[in-house]
Parts: structure tokens; sequence; C-alpha cells
């Protein structure tokens, strides 16, 4: 199974939203590049829909599983992890995961060692992530029982045994460091608003390449 991850910015749905695949075999220089996938997912969001959704597009050689959540009135979190003190000469070897004060039931995995193979790069140790985006809901006081916007993250060892490491930023909190077996580590959120759709003629120019 290959893991695509994506994209790295927040995605507005007011109505239809179309998902294209185009992946391919790459040659190996006497033969051409082959078909892999290729095909149009067309999601139709559901008003006051929750919890993850899945859907396929089989083609070719390969069915894709599309998977997303839908998150009303968001904002987005861009998530930088680093090492401060610990070892940093080898990949960090636990899992980390995040999840919303909205929705604390559904953790998106941002590093898994085992699944993603990463590894430390920057010469300020950060971590490489699979995902570094998240969206976190704005809470409205009519419907919602919480007011708080925020973002936690966790530090689990990847056979599930041993002490996990959670810390919470609350927007508009930017930086926490926290200590995880070996590790100090520091948390860094880049709090970004999502627009809630095209301003002036991009409307009509996005529209025109919908196929």
């Amino acid at each position: 199974m290959l893991t695509l991850t994506g994209p790295n910015r927040g995605l507005v749905v007011p109505d239809t939203i179309f998902f294209e695949f185009n992946l391919k075999i790459k040659g190996d220089g006497t033969t051409g590049d082959r078909d892999f996938s290729k095909g149009v997912i067309e999601h139709y969001p559901v008003p006051l829909e929750k919890g993850p959704k899945a859907e396929l597009l089989s083609s070719w050689l390969s069915t894709v599983e599309l998977v997303l959540a839908p998150v009303p009135f968001a904002v987005a979190a861009t998530v930088k992890i680093s090492i401060l003190n610990g070892p940093c000469d080898a990949p960090f070897s636990d899992k980390i995961t995040a999840w919303t004060a909205g929705d604390t039931e559904s953790h998106i995995i941002l590093y898994d060692e085992h699944e993603n193979r990463a590894r430390l790069i920057g010469d300020g140790g950060s971590i490489a992530l699979s995902r570094d985006l998240v969206a976190v809901h704005v809470p409205n006081s009519l419907y919602d029982e919480y007011e708080e916007v925020a973002l936690s993250v966790c530090f689990a060892p990847s056979d599930g045994e041993g002490e996990c490491t959670c810390v919470t930023l609350q927007y508009p909190q930017e930086e926490k460091v926290c200590n995880h077996g070996a590790y100090e580590l520091q948390v860094e959120v880049t709090w970004t608003a999502i627009m809630e759709g095209p301003f002036g003629t991009d409307v009509d120019k996005r529209w025109s390449s919908v196929p």
C-alpha cells in the first residue's frame, strides 16, 4: 500500500469539490512511464456531517481511497516539532498524533517511523512530519459546549507500551516545550485563517477549469 498525504493547506468546500488523480509508474529509461491511477473523485459536502469519510476510485492498475473529514468554521494550524535535547543521530522512534478540542476521538497521525520511514532533518533537529497541517474548528457559542480554539499533540511509543506525553496549545499560543522520555521537544504552531472562498475573477477562472 502506498500512502499519500496532503494537501498542505485547508480546502474550502462551499459546494462541490473535485479531486483529480494522475499517478504514474516511472519507466526505467528504455520504456516510458505507465499510468497507475487516473481519474476524478467528485465530493459533495453534507451539512453538519462529522467524522472521516472515504471514497474510492478504481482505474488502471490500482484503487485509490480518498479519506477526508469536514471541519466547519476552521483555522489552519501548521505544526513544527523539534528536538531541543536528546539523540539526533537516529530516526525519532515514537508516534506523533494530534487532535482538536471539538473532536477528541479522531487522532491525526503526524509522524510514524514504521509507516513513513521519516528521519530527522535540519540543523535545529526538526522532525520530518508526514503531515504538518491540521484544520481546527472555531467553536460557535450557540452550538458548541467548548469555547477554546485548541490543538493537542501527543507523543506515544510506537509499540503501544510506555507513557504518552501530550501538550495542548490554545490560540493564540504558538510554542510549548515538553519532556518525553530522553527527549526535550519543542512544539510550534502557526495559526492561519482559511478563506471562505476565492475573490474577484478567481471564481470564474476556477469554475471554467472544472472537468
